[in-house]
Order: structure tokens, then sequence, then C-alpha cells
């Protein structure tokens, strides 16, 4: 879609800004302020690290409340139910997947335990190798 329609990329209240859009023209942005106040951009880039995996891991709960991202059907009890309508062949075959009775592994929430573990790994590390 956005090779046919380039502009449409601009077009947020057709969809949203995603997260990925937002970490780039953000990005962007920090480095343009960064540069124009001449700030260290190595300690800028420490500081951010952990901020932006602590803020996909709350982009993640999006993906819960849409019912997207879900793995393979699981009977661990962390399971989560996926409606008809959003699930994807081959798991839309209701007469072997119930939707009353299967559940699915929640993908976006192991990546969002794994974004907070690695923010609280950088913090730590940062804290101590930190010059003294």
């Amino acid at each position: 879609r956005y090779l046919q329609d380039p502009a449409s990329i601009l077009r947020i209240h057709e969809g949203g800004l995603h997260f990925y859009g937002a970490i780039l023209f953000g990005a962007l942005a920090f480095y343009i302020y960064a540069r124009r106040i001449k700030l260290d951009m190595r300690l800028l880039l420490d500081a951010v690290g952990p901020a932006l995996l602590i803020s996909q891991g709350f982009a993640r709960i999006a993906n819960f409340i849409n019912q997207e991202l879900y793995g393979q059907p699981t009977s661990l009890p962390w399971g989560i139910p996926i409606k008809a309508e959003h699930r994807i062949p081959p798991w839309n075959q209701m007469a072997l997947y119930p939707e009353e009775t299967t559940r699915f592994h929640p993908t976006f929430a192991y990546e969002m335990l794994y974004n907070y573990l690695a923010a609280g790994f950088l913090m730590w590390f940062w804290r101590r190798n930190e010059a003294t």
C-alpha cells in the first residue's frame, strides 16, 4: 500500500501512528535537537535505550486489545482466548479450534516481558559500570 501511495504514511487518521513510525520521526527530531544544542549523542542514546524498550512494552498492550500477534494454540494456564473474527488460518477453523475452549500463546506478552527485562538489564548494567 505504501509503495503505491507513499503519502498515505502521513494519514494517521486512517489507522493511527504505528510505534515504529513514532520512533522514526522521534529519532529524527531527537537527532536534530541534540545536534543543535551540541549534546553528547552517546550519553543521550544510553539514556534513551531503556525508555524505548519500556515504551515498546506499553505499545504491546494494543496487540491484546486488537487480538493480534498471538501464537499457536496452547493448554498453558496463561493462554488467551481469541475471537473467531480475529483468527488467521489455520486456527480460524472453528470445528478444530472451538472459540470456547481454544487458547493461544500471548506472544505480544512474551515480547512485553522481554522489553521490560532488557530495559532493567540495561539500567542495572549502566549503574554497575558508571564512572565514579
